[in-house]
């Protein structure tokens, strides 16, 4: 059974690999936090209601991370029985369909209300 907290020994570690997903994870970053930025100049003021939704959406999606990690990090350090890591699991998966759920909401209300 591998392990995030069990990496293993500097050989068996690609440093290439690992260099590349760090670059493509801080070009996803970057792109995403540019993308972020021009929306709210698209939005208008900072205390306009699309800007006010979105900052509510990038809080409950920062929340869903910090939740997901945390309990990836604890399943990592505990092990855990099929039986109960299989309804996790789902839940997880379930948790994150609602947020996207949310986004996509908060997008079509955002878009309605620019019609407006």
């Amino acid at each position: 059974h591998h392990s995030l907290l069990s990496l293993g020994g500097p050989a068996d570690v690609d440093a290439q690999s690992i260099s590349l997903w760090m670059m493509i994870l801080v070009a996803f970053t970057v792109f995403t936090e540019h993308g972020l930025r021009s929306l709210q100049v698209w939005l208008g003021p900072p205390h306009s209601p699309g800007n006010q939704m979105l900052a509510k959406v990038k809080d409950e999606l920062m929340l869903m991370g910090i939740l997901s990690f945390m309990l990836t990090m604890l399943e990592q350090a505990v092990d855990v029985s099929h039986t109960f890591k299989l309804p996790f699991e789902w839940a997880h998966t379930l948790l994150f369909l609602a947020a996207m759920n949310l986004v996509v909401m908060a997008l079509l209300l955002l878009s309605i209300v620019e019609q407006l």
